[in-house]
């Protein structure tokens, strides 16, 4: 009946519109958040190993929109010497996540803990030792990438309640003779 097919296609609506939600949240949390931290974890593993600070500074980056609004960002910029198996290498990742900040003050947090010239500890891949990184800490910027699990959420809960509601009231009424 036509009625019924009006219905089907009314939900298929519905699992479309909810389902590009689910689709949405999914897309952003993997790279917003997801990347992050697998970079991060993948870490988890590496040897640990002296190394020589040789250089510790903030970069910025400034960028404008169309209509001419600017905004900047800082990352800290390092670069430490380290041997393994024998080999000296240079590394330059501060942090594997590459996470850069709004605010200079936050940088210069990050870039404050090391001094030019001193020996820190950094993590070497050991299966090619040219990897490294200083840091293997998940910052907390990085959690807020789970934000747009909320669309998930929200797509889930949608589709949820549209597959346990009947749609016996959506069809519209057909004359009795």
């Amino acid at each position: 009946s036509k009625s019924a097919g009006t219905s089907s296609f009314a939900s298929l609506g519905i699992y479309l519109f909810f389902g590009l939600f689910i689709s949405v949240g999914l897309l952003l949390t993997y790279f917003f958040f997801w990347n992050r931290y697998q970079a991060v974890a993948r870490t988890n593993s590496w040897t640990a190993s002296n190394c020589l600070i040789e250089k510790a500074e903030i970069n910025s980056r400034t960028s404008s929109d169309k209509k001419g609004n600017s905004s900047t960002s800082y990352q800290p910029s390092v670069r430490y010497s380290y041997s393994f198996a024998g080999k000296n290498y240079i590394g330059t990742t501060y942090n594997p996540a590459d996470l850069s900040y709004d605010s200079y003050s936050d940088a210069k947090e990050v870039i404050e803990e090391l001094t030019v010239g001193q020996d820190s500890v950094c993590y070497i891949n050991p299966e090619t030792p040219f990897e490294s990184t200083l840091d293997r800490e998940l910052e907390r910027e990085v959690w807020f990438g789970l934000f747009p699990l909320i669309f998930t959420f929200a797509g889930l809960l949608g589709v949820f309640y549209v597959s346990s509601v009947s749609y016996t009231h959506l069809t519209l009424p057909t004359n009795r003779e």
